[in-house]
């Protein structure tokens, strides 16, 4: 299965390959406020479909964590975990996928 995904005005968009089974909410400063489900996938699942030079990278806390956004509407659709190799998809930037119905778990941004 392929999954379809973009920020809100669809300049920074991916596709991902394989069920989409788990979410989770991370304890981190920045995702706690923005309150994102994410599921973990590793590198090799994850195609960006736009150009990288759409988004943005923030970095913040020993920059183990790339968060990539939108530069033209803000959204936050994927974070890049580079050391482990993982991306963390936001679950509600994918078009076919109800984040808010798949079973979370919080997990530590230091376990992570």
């Amino acid at each position: 299965m392929i999954y379809h995904g973009s920020c809100h005005c669809g300049r920074v968009a991916f596709a991902l390959e394989g069920a989409v089974k788990t979410a989770m909410s991370r304890d981190c400063s920045l995702c706690a406020r923005k309150g994102v489900r994410l599921s973990a996938v590793s590198t090799e699942r994850f195609t960006l479909l736009t150009a990288p030079e759409a988004s943005t990278a923030y970095h913040f806390d020993g920059h183990a964590v790339v968060h990539r956004f939108c530069k033209t509407c803000g959204v936050q659709p994927y974070s890049e975990h580079v050391a482990e190799g993982v991306i963390y998809i936001n679950l509600n930037c994918i078009d076919s996928v109800d984040g808010r119905a798949i079973d979370s778990a919080p997990i530590s941004e230091r376990a992570a």
